[in-house]
């Protein structure tokens, strides 16, 4: 017995159990800090199929790959790991969970999901993802194929949150399929990036007040919107977005579109014709987006609602309707016989999509009719023929 103290801290029924100091010969420390069942305890900790105690103190998940795959996985949440920094999940885990929920985790830093995590081979779509109240949280990666049937995804109030990156741009990644998604007041967000097919068949996209973000970029098929007829689009108050890179049919088909506060934007790729089957458009400040051809205006056009349709003289002589004129669902009957003395009718570019009947007949004065691009044809992911709409032109 050398008179050294080897041990001094919390101890319970005879071990180490709590916060501790332990000494080697010279007293010199070898470890500090928290102890259990008289062994140090591990802050970073890796599941990798064997049996694995979690505590309060970790501070690093690893899950390998292919890792809890068990039936009994339905919920995971990560409220007790208060210490947790450093979320990394594998490849192909957590199969059979249907809810995830980082909710209050005051230290969690970095998120990263391998791929084809959350993903269990059933049919339905269903499964939430809660990532809220993470002040500290500057990172959040998923890979392609993750969360692939989870219709719920909320991010809220994750104030140092600088970047989000789902998938890839040259493979699909299918994440959050039918969920809609709301990115607002996150102060410190730079970078976001989506790739092939997340977030298909959304019906409500929002980011806004969004002070830091710089470029926003989607691979194809992300944000393709449902069959909603209130389905919506809000990009507002993003004052130094510079870069809005969208591949084709990224964002395409909201009916109910707002544009506004985007004047640092000067680096737009998108498809030339982004916003078809718009029902209601607001633009204000956007930069270099309001160059591009989706926001042409016909000049010649006299009609581009159906209130100014159905306001117009009977005696009139030309009507043109503009680019993506008149596509309320409540429009679905246009009856030019009235107009008498109509010598021109010109329907803009994916106009009147709601309109099952037009009618021309008995129209001693006409002489010109202009239909455009995918005018009176409701599309609605896949071309069906239609018994129910007729055109009459006698």
């Amino acid at each position: 017995d050398i008179q050294k103290v080897e041990y001094e801290g919390e101890w319970c029924e005879g071990k180490r159990w709590g916060r501790g100091v332990q000494y080697d010969r010279n007293g010199n420390t070898m470890f500090d800090g928290e102890w259990m069942n008289d062994e140090p305890v591990e802050k970073r900790v890796a599941l990798n199929g064997e049996s694995r105690l979690l505590h309060t103190c970790i501070e690093q998940l690893i899950v390998s790959n292919m890792c809890c795959n068990g039936k009994e996985w339905k919920t995971l949440d990560f409220a007790l790991l208060s210490n947790l920094a450093v979320l990394q999940v594998g490849k192909n885990c957590f199969q059979h969970v249907e809810e995830v929920k980082l909710i209050g985790l005051t230290c969690l830093e970095t998120v990263v999901i391998g791929k084809e995590s959350f993903s269990g081979d059933k049919e339905e779509i269903e499964g939430a993802f809660h990532l809220k109240e993470c002040e500290r949280l500057r990172e959040l990666k998923i890979g392609c194929g993750s969360f692939y049937h989870y219709s719920v995804c909320e991010i809220e109030h994750v104030d140092s949150l600088e970047v989000i990156e789902m998938g890839e741009l040259d493979e699909w990644s299918y994440s959050f399929c039918s969920a809609s998604l709301e990115l607002k007041d996150l102060p410190h967000l730079k970078t976001l990036f989506f790739g092939k097919g997340a977030f298909s068949y959304c019906s409500r996209v929002v980011f806004e007040n969004l002070p830091e973000l710089a470029s926003l970029r989607c691979g194809y098929h992300a944000f393709l919107f449902d069959e909603e007829t209130t389905n919506t689009l809000i990009l507002r108050n993003l004052p130094k977005l510079t870069t809005l890179s969208l591949a084709i049919m990224a964002f395409y088909y909201p009916h109910y579109i707002t544009l506004e506060n985007m004047p640092l934007l000067s680096t737009v790729s998108i498809p030339p014709k982004w916003l078809l089957y718009r029902i209601e458009l607001y633009c204000h400040n956007i930069g270099a987006l309001a160059d591009h051809p989706a926001f042409a205006v016909n000049a010649n056009a006299n009609v581009h609602s159906p209130e100014e349709y159905y306001a117009l003289d009977s005696t009139v002589e030309s009507i043109v309707i503009a680019d993506h004129a008149c596509n309320s669902p409540s429009f679905t009957t246009m009856d030019l016989t009235p107009f008498v003395n109509l010598r021109t009718i010109g329907v803009g570019d994916y106009a009147c999509t709601h309109v099952e009947e037009v009618k021309m007949i008995g129209m001693k004065c006409l002489e010109t009719v202009v239909i455009g691009e995918k005018s009176c044809s409701q599309w609605n992911h896949h071309w069906e023929k239609n018994p129910n709409r007729h055109f009459h032109l006698k």
